[in-house]
């Protein structure tokens, strides 16, 4: 598709309405599956990479997502305080603060991932796994195409 097509292509035929339409499902889909948890989806973000075996900081998790760190930060905040998450500050540099899950926070992951995942199967229910495979193809070749801009 030209530029030109872009731009004389009615707005419901740009890409920017595709995708953000579909991180709008996504992410109500998902909010409210999460929601009889008590988390949002940067909550649920920051405890699935962390219950996959990643103890991280606040600055790694946010490069990972990719978040800024402040909203990481705030998040992390309320995991603690939701007693799901904890901080350690590391013994041999003071300055770095490792997250890990409670025992709290591992328990209820495994009902948090099935939710998340039962939400993502209703999404894509008769999506053949080929057109899966194209739009994941797809989206990684419009991401390389902004990094490749950016440069």
């Amino acid at each position: 598709m030209s530029q030109q097509d872009l731009m004389t292509d009615p707005p419901i035929h740009h890409l920017g309405y595709y995708v953000a339409s579909l991180s709008n499902a996504v992410a109500k889909g998902v909010t409210e599956k999460l929601a009889p948890f008590d988390l949002d989806p940067l909550e649920y973000a920051v405890l699935r990479r962390c219950y996959e075996g990643y103890e991280d900081t606040v600055t790694g998790i946010s490069r990972d997502l990719p978040v800024d760190t402040a909203r990481v930060s705030r998040s992390v905040t309320g995991l603690t305080k939701k007693g799901l998450m904890r901080r350690r500050r590391l013994r041999t540099d003071r300055r770095t603060v490792r997250l890990s899950l409670t025992a709290e926070g591992e328990a209820i992951m495994p009902d948090v991932i099935q939710s998340v995942r039962d939400q993502f199967n209703v999404l894509v229910e008769g999506v053949t796994d080929t057109e899966y495979r194209a739009f994941i193809s797809l989206s990684l070749k419009v991401m390389a195409n902004f990094d490749a801009r950016e440069q």
